[in-house]
């Protein structure tokens, strides 16, 4: 299901016309660097772009919806945690073969970056494990514009 976010009400998208949307527009995403420690947290994905690969938490950004709005929400719903203060990192963007529709997709994400106080992470159905790394996937850092 997709969202447009408002100050005070949620509306759906139906499916078929975000769909649309994806096969023909770049969609505005944040990505978001969580730090625990020295590490990176990484979810594995449930669904496409990148199904199964280990990847940094982030989502698109619903109309109305600031970024850092949107990046504290991101972190709420797929890691169950709360974070607040948020770095600029950058921008990525990218273009993938596949979305979770079946069509190509490109995406341009705001990159952030946040400290992890307790890794006491509750993952939604989007992800199905997550790992803390030494080092960020190479896709994502050939693509990081950095700030």
């Amino acid at each position: 299901m997709c969202y447009i976010s408002s100050s005070h009400m949620s509306k759906m998208i139906p499916h078929k016309k975000y769909k649309e949307i994806v096969d023909l527009m770049p969609i505005l995403t944040v990505d978001i660097i969580v730090k625990s420690g020295e590490h990176f947290v990484l979810v594995k994905r449930n669904r496409e772009p990148m199904k199964n690969a280990f990847w940094t938490p982030g989502g698109r950004v619903f109309k109305g919806e600031t970024i850092h709005k949107s990046a504290k929400r991101i972190l709420k719903g797929e890691l169950g945690v709360r974070i607040d203060k948020f770095t600029f990192i950058g921008v990525y963007e990218d273009r993938f073969t596949k979305s979770h529709f079946g069509c190509p997709t490109h995406t341009t994400s705001v990159v952030f970056e946040a400290q992890l106080e307790k890794t006491n992470i509750k993952l939604d159905h989007q992800s199905s494990s997550w790992i803390l790394s030494d080092k960020l996937p190479n896709r994502f850092l050939k693509k990081l514009l950095r700030h």
